[in-house]
C-alpha cells in the first residue's frame, strides 16, 4: 500500500513507532530528547504518543537529532507526519460517541488483513444493503441513524473491496440458518459471490459443540508485520480497542499491562476457532442448503 491507501490512523500509528524505535535506539529518555531539541517534555509526549501531531520541520530536525541521514526514509516518515495529519474519511459518515469504533474504522481502512469471528449477525462488510436495514430496524434506531450507519457501511465495503486485504470470516452457523423479513435469501447469495474472490475466506462453525466466538464478536486487524494486530470486541452499546501492546480504548479495555495478554488470547483463540470451523468448501456448501430454504 502507499501511504495515502494506508490511511490517517496507520500513518501516524507507523510514525509514533518509528520515533520512539529510534530514542530507545539511542538509549535516551523522553526528557533528555526534549531538552536536546529544547521543547517541552509534554510536547515531545504527545508527539511520540500519537496525540499531537509534529511539523515537517520539527520532524526533520528531531531525525537529523537521531542521526537518520537516508533521504528516502526521511521522506517516508515525512509523508506519514502529512498523512496523520488527513482528517479520517470516516468522519463524514459517523458521528456517534463510540472512541473505540471510531478509532477502529481508522485502522481497518489501512489494514492488510482482517479476521472476524461472528455469532450473532451476519458482518457489516458482508452484509447486503437490505439485511443491513432489516437489522438496523430491530435497533430501534432513528431514521438518520438508520441511514448514517447504512451509508458508513456500505462506504467500508467499498473501501475495503477496492484496498482488497487479506480476508477471513468465521460464522456461526446459526446466523445463516435464523431468517430475517424477507432479505436472507439475496444476503446468503452475496455471500456466495463475494467468497469468489480471492482475497476472501469465508468459515461456518457447526451448531455443535462450545467454542471460544462464543465470548461475543471480534476483529484482529493485521499490518503485514509492520505493526502489532489491533484487535476490536463488540459490545452492546460500545466496543473495546485494543492497539496492538500499546494503547487501549473503550470502557471494558484492560489495563496496560494487560494488553498483550489480551491480544495474544484472542490471536489464539482466533486459531482456535480456524480449527474447528469448516474449510471454505464446505462452509459454502452448508450456506448452499440453507439457501434452498429460504
Amino acid at each position: 500500500m502507499s501511504s495515502e491507501e494506508l490511511g490517517p490512523a496507520v500513518q501516524r500509528e507507523l510514525l509514533i513507532q518509528e520515533l520512539k524505535r529510534l530514542r530507545l535506539g539511542r538509549k535516551e529518555t523522553q526528557e533528555q530528547v526534549a531538552n536536546a531539541r529544547d521543547w517541552s517534555v509534554s510536547k515531545f509526549t504527545r508527539i511520540e504518543n500519537g496525540n499531537s501531531p509534529i511539523s515537517k520541520s520539527d520532524l526533520e530536525g528531531l531525525l537529523r537529532y537521531y542521526g537518520v541521514e537516508d533521504q528516502d526514509r526521511i521522506d517516508e516518515l515525512v509523508s506519514w507526519a502529512k498523512g496523520a495529519r488527513e482528517p479520517g474519511w470516516w468522519l463524514k459518515f459517523y458521528h456517534g460517541d463510540d472512541r473505540a469504533f471510531e478509532a477502529y474504522l481508522g485502522y481497518e481502512d489501512g489494514a492488510s488483513s482482517i479476521r472476524m469471528s461472528h455469532g450473532l449477525a451476519v458482518p457489516g462488510l458482508l452484509q447486503t444493503e437490505a439485511y443491513m436495514r432489516a437489522l438496523l430496524a430491530t435497533y430501534n434506531l432513528p431514521p438518520e441513524e438508520v441511514e448514517e450507519a447504512v451509508k458508513l457501511r456500505l462506504e467500508r465495503q467499498k473501501r475495503i473491496a477496492a484496498s482488497g486485504p487479506e480476508q477471513c470470516y468465521i460464522l456461526d452457523e446459526t446466523i445463516i440458518r435464523r431468517p430475517i423479513a424477507d432479505v436472507m435469501h439475496d444476503q446468503l447469495r452475496h455471500l456466495l459471490r463475494v467468497a469468489e474472490k480471492p482475497s476472501v475466506t469465508i468459515r461456518i462453525i457447526p451448531y455443535e459443540g462450545m467454542h471460544f466466538g462464543l465470548r461475543g464478536s471480534f476483529v484482529l486487524l493485521g499490518f503485514g508485520g509492520r505493526l502489532d494486530d489491533v484487535l476490536y470486541l463488540e459490545g452492546a452499546r460500545r466496543g473495546d480497542l485494543l492497539i496492538g501492546e500499546r494503547e487501549a480504548i473503550g470502557p471494558g479495555a484492560p489495563a496496560p499491562e494487560y494488553l498483550a495478554a489480551e491480544l495474544a488470547r484472542y490471536q489464539d483463540g482466533f486459531n482456535a476457532l480456524l480449527k474447528i470451523a469448516r474449510k471454505q468448501d464446505d462452509s459454502l456448501k452448508i450456506i448452499e442448503e440453507a439457501l434452498r430454504y429460504m
